[in-house]
């Protein structure tokens, strides 16, 4: 059981009470570290330890920041003690993407893209009820099954509740450091399949080079490393990893950064377009970031293979990279690979 029952207890209060907490284990850890407080602020330099979230295209501005207050047991006392919070700003979305209109509308932007050049990051949800989950027992599997990505779940009266295992890494800095840490990390391919394909590889591509772009405005250099896979279950991804020095505030960068083109596309305005085009749905804090702030240092990840959810339903969340080489019938398959975990466990 990798949940302790003092943990089991705060985060089923907290949801249950809608009180702002979070849980988060970093990769290829199982230390469990839950944070508690009694209200959310917004993130600033001056703010100790804690969690933050901001949403897709970082619509917050600054992050929601929920300090390191209380722990579990300390958490479990004030939420058995309190009344129950405000219902939350954001509910999960209550209909499932159309097989047949995510194929029209991914077709579509395929069309242009092949004549236009570029990149946009589809989207689609399986949504259901969710009444009869046990949220804790599913999320104690999901963190199990990925032990090698950050993983979360959290509640804010401003977000809802979520839950993810990401990959992917926004920024990072270890305490006491000048150096900073991000990653590329897109396309995406069945677990050792031969080389990649002209359409991941230019996908790929695309957020390289945006990456670089985007620390050079900024005054920072950055060293691209050499290309690696990353896996995650069945599938894997091409990533280089980008260093650099910078010692100056991490979410000026972080929201620079964010989207990239890993979760919109390039160029962004053209690929906002798209996205606007082909999902019917609001993606709030899919495709934006999570990150933590602790003794070790302050670590940023994309909030991605993440649930929504609420004690009615439940909104999962995948996509997928669209270039002008891409096939709308492999997205969606895509799509089905990288939810399988979550839909397996979800709908019954």
């Amino acid at each position: 059981m990798l949940f302790t029952e003092s943990v089991r207890k705060a985060v089923s209060l907290g949801l249950c009470r809608r009180k702002p907490f979070a849980l988060y284990i970093m990769p290829d850890s199982d230390l469990v570290n839950f944070i508690a407080s009694s209200e959310v602020c917004t993130y600033n330099d001056r703010v100790g330890d804690g969690f933050y979230i901001n949403t897709f295209n970082n619509s917050f501005g600054l992050p929601v920041f929920i300090p390191a207050e209380m722990n579990a047991e300390e958490a479990t006392v004030l939420f058995s003690q309190s009344d129950s919070g405000p219902v939350p700003d954001i509910e999960p979305c209550r209909m499932s993407t159309d097989r047949q209109w995510y194929i029209e509308h991914t077709g579509h932007v395929i069309s242009d893209l092949s004549r236009e050049g570029g990149k946009a990051v589809l989207s689609r949800i399986i949504c259901g009820p969710s009444a009869d989950i046990d949220w804790i027992e599913t999320v104690e599997r999901y963190f199990g099954a990925y032990k090698s990505t950050f993983r979360y779940i959290y509640y804010t009266p401003q977000t809802g509740a979520w839950f993810g295992a990401s990959p992917e890494i926004l920024l990072s800095r270890k305490e006491g450091s000048d150096s900073i840490a991000t990653m590329a990390l897109a396309g995406t391919r069945s677990v050792e399949i031969g080389e990649w394909d002209a359409k991941n590889s230019e996908e790929h591509n695309y957020v390289v080079n945006y990456i670089v772009d985007v620390l050079r405005h900024l005054g920072i250099s950055p060293e691209v490393c050499d290309a690696e896979n990353v896996r995650f279950g069945s599938i894997e991804h091409l990533c280089h990893r980008i260093n650099a020095v910078y010692s100056g505030n991490m979410i000026d960068v972080a929201n620079a950064l964010s989207p990239t083109p890993a979760l919109a596309g390039l160029p962004l305005v053209r690929a906002m377009e798209h996205i606007s085009y082909a999902e019917p749905h609001k993606r709030h804090c899919y495709g934006g970031y999570v990150g933590c702030r602790n003794f070790e240092g302050e670590f940023i990840y994309v909030n991605l293979r993440c649930v929504h959810f609420s004690v009615e339903r439940f909104c999962i969340y995948a996509g997928g990279g669209i270039t002008g080489k891409s096939s709308p019938e492999m997205e969606w398959l895509e799509t089905e690979a990288k939810s399988e975990f979550l839909r397996r466990e979800l709908i019954r």
